[in-house]
């Protein structure tokens, strides 16, 4: 019996011993003769980041006709786009929350800008990750680090090493990224190699570096905006914090942005309750968004 558990137990140490070995390797990769579908350059090029609309409005519907087929009519144009608040983004916790905001404009606008540029993703939901995401009891230069005891999730944009490998070895070998995207990869060691033996590797310490880790949060941005569109930010927000299965899950990938929020609204327990928490940190009264769009004029 005991030679039986311990053949058991080298087992497993071999099979987990491959796992971690695999990881570490990263994920293959086919980028030969690699171009971008034309479905997806034209969603990208049709993202509104640069515009000249009213306060009132967050994109500038007019000249935009690519997302016709979106449900515009029920989004609201300003934020907050929910009355309520969340404990972290209440009016009592404002003027901290602008000053926190402040300082990541000063500290990192020039990283967002070229992500947002890059990845075609606006800066305010960056930056509005980036706030949501900010555990108050550490300083950002500590946050650029930071996990949670226990937690996979790193940094700045709170994102895991498996998070960005799957998403960016997804849209490669769907062909969703942009030859800019490929480019920036490979230039800051993301991607390594040519052709077939070409491999996505995020490591957890490239995800210790404010740089990378915007990138990959801001590169995992915009596949939700691929599949969701720029004008349903409620989505974007809720695949971002759940996983893109999660609207598949819960029944809502042609929820009004009403419907979304009433449905996360209701639920009292588990993994689905800090949804509601976590949109209305965002997309909120108080919250990221309304802060950074009111006090602060992010309006790309």
């Amino acid at each position: 019996m005991k030679k039986y558990w311990i053949a058991i137990f080298i087992t497993i140490s071999l099979l987990a011993g491959v796992v971690i070995w695999s990881l570490r390797r990263g994920k293959k990769v086919d980028l030969t003769a690699y171009k971008q579908s034309k479905e997806a350059a034209d969603e990208m090029a049709g993202r509104v980041l640069n515009y000249t609309a009213p306060k009132s409005k967050i994109f500038d519907l007019i000249t935009m006709n690519f997302y016709e087929g979106f449900d515009l009519d029920t989004y609201q144009d300003t934020f907050p786009v929910y009355s309520d608040s969340s404990t972290l983004f209440s009016a009592e916790m404002r003027p901290g929350n602008i000053g926190i905001a402040k300082e990541m404009i000063s500290r990192y606008d020039k990283i967002v800008s070229e992500a947002s540029q890059i990845h075609r993703v606006p800066r305010i939901l960056i930056y509005g990750i980036m706030l949501a995401e900010h555990e108050r009891s550490v300083s950002l230069k500590q946050a650029e680090s930071y996990s949670r005891p226990g937690s996979k999730y790193i940094g700045l944009m709170q994102i895991s090493a498996t998070t960005a490998n799957d998403s960016l070895s997804r849209n490669i070998t769907y062909k969703k990224l942009s030859q800019a995207q490929i480019d920036l990869f490979t230039k800051k060691g993301i991607i390594k190699g040519t052709g077939e033996n070409a491999v996505v590797n995020v490591t957890n310490s490239h995800l210790r570096t404010a740089d990378l880790n915007i990138h990959a949060g801001a590169e995992y941005l915009s596949r939700h905006i691929n599949s969701w569109g720029i004008f349903q930010p409620e989505k974007l927000v809720v695949s971002y914090n759940q996983g893109e299965g999660a609207l598949k899950r819960d029944g809502l990938t042609k929820a009004t942005a009403a419907k979304v929020y009433e449905f996360y609204k209701g639920k009292n327990s588990g993994q689905i309750a800090q949804v509601k928490g976590y949109l209305l940190k965002i997309l909120g009264k108080h919250g990221a968004c309304d802060i950074l769009f009111n006090d602060l004029g992010i309006k790309d």
